[in-house]
């Protein structure tokens, strides 16, 4: 993964620097270090995507990811916006495995396609001229295309870092137990392993003490965090404060490694005022941060969308904007039967967060002070509801992936 330069975040406004960090056991502590700008870059830029069935890490030769079809004929993905759309949506159908009668290097998928990998080591480090590792480290920064959507983006990139959860039959974060392990590949020398997820590398080679990951996305730098986040094995404390996390189990599933929980409603908040709009939702939702907006069910979704309208028109603001008072909240039901109340009944949890974070996308780059984007979309048609970005805008979220116990940890950004 590399980091973008200036010329490139000037001509992709929506792919933004995020820093992904590991972190590396001392006795009881966590400590982070940091890669200066002066350092080597590193060589791909990545789409970091927590909605995935599998742990799907993808890299090309070139600067483009490929299909490889049947016939042995290459594609540019990137050629077709469609082929685009289709890759990303069904990526969590392919799974890896290594075939033998490819003589190059490439890892072929169980699926429709074969992708052509560019063979890389490990999970993070810096590269020679000669492309040779030199430096592993726990902590660096990566140009991340976070919330991919081809009506939204149009940044590329060169692989997807897929965080799906633990299931029965998966391994630590939803990676196929029979993989290559291409992050430990050498340029001129092949090694291949059985490995068991992300999560589980960092564990063995002692990075991290824990299984979970937290994120924070941020469109508007912050002086704090930056443009965001991610770090595996602990809340990194030197860039915030801890935050009062609201707990919400996840049910285990054997059939769905996605980090799945059950929405019973969101409702909009004028504090001080008497106004409160209520909307019933009743779905399963998936957090994926590789989902640029929100989708939710077609009535749900309408009236939520005329809700907003209506407070931003009584505030005498700019259709669609929201002042900062202006709250959400998200009601979920609790499905674990552990966590349940007595004589069965579920309990619910409800949080509270911005509410024009989480309903106004704002707009960067030349040109692009219209009307505001709505990242809230009817989920008609689609076989899940989703809270993509415009909801890791709203609130920290964090993930602890155990197969007993999966849980979704969330705190409002203000």
């Amino acid at each position: 993964m590399r980091i973008l330069s200036p010329t490139e975040q000037k001509r992709y406004p929506r792919a933004y620097l995020m820093s992904m960090c590991f972190g590396k056991q001392v006795g009881d502590h966590v400590n982070w270090q940091t890669v200066s700008d002066g350092e080597s870059a590193l060589k791909f830029k990545g789409l970091v995507d927590t909605g995935g069935h599998a742990n799907i890490w993808m890299f090309s030769n070139t600067d483009a990811m490929e299909l490889i079809g049947k016939d042995g004929s290459h594609k540019h993905i990137s050629e077709s916006p469609d082929d685009f759309d289709r890759f990303v949506r069904h990526k969590s159908k392919l799974q890896f495995a290594r075939d033998d009668r490819l003589t190059s290097e490439r890892v072929h998928y169980t699926g429709k396609e074969t992708v052509e990998l560019q063979p890389t080591t490990r999970v993070c480090g810096t590269y020679d001229q000669n492309d040779v590792l030199r430096i592993f480290l726990p902590h660096f920064t990566l140009g991340a295309v976070v919330g991919f959507d081809p009506s939204f983006l149009d940044a590329p990139f060169d692989g997807i870092i897929g965080l799906g959860r633990s299931h029965p039959g998966r391994s630590s974060l939803g990676t196929p137990v029979r993989t290559i392990a291409f992050f430990e590949l050498l340029r001129h020398r092949l090694k291949v392993y059985v490995v068991k997820g992300i999560l589980q590398q960092l564990l063995n080679q002692k990075c991290i003490q824990d299984e979970e990951f937290y994120v924070c996305c941020r469109w508007e730098p912050d002086s704090a965090l930056g443009y965001g986040f991610i770090s595996f094995g602990g809340w990194p404390v030197d860039r915030l404060d801890l935050p009062t996390w609201n707990r919400i189990p996840v049910m285990p599933n054997a059939n769905v490694a996605m980090w799945m929980i059950r929405l019973e409603s969101i409702t909009v908040v004028v504090p001080g005022t008497a106004f409160s709009h209520s909307e019933p939702v009743n779905a399963d939702v998936m957090l994926d941060t590789g989902a640029a907006g929100t989708t939710l069910p077609n009535d749900a979704a309408k009236s939520l969308l005329a809700a907003v309208h209506g407070i931003s028109s009584g505030q005498g603001l700019q259709a669609g904007r929201l002042s900062d008072d202006v709250q959400v909240a998200f009601t979920f039901k609790i499905k674990h039967a552990r966590w349940a109340g007595g004589q069965g009944q579920a309990p619910s949890q409800t949080i509270y967060g911005s509410a024009e974070r989480f309903f106004v996308l704002p707009q960067l780059g030349p040109g692009r002070n219209e009307e505001p984007i709505y990242p809230l979309r009817s989920s008609k048609g689609q076989k899940y509801n989703v809270l993509g970005l415009n909801f890791f805008r709203t609130f920290f979220v964090g993930f602890v992936d155990t197969a007993s116990e999966p849980m979704i940890l969330l705190a409002a950004q203000f």
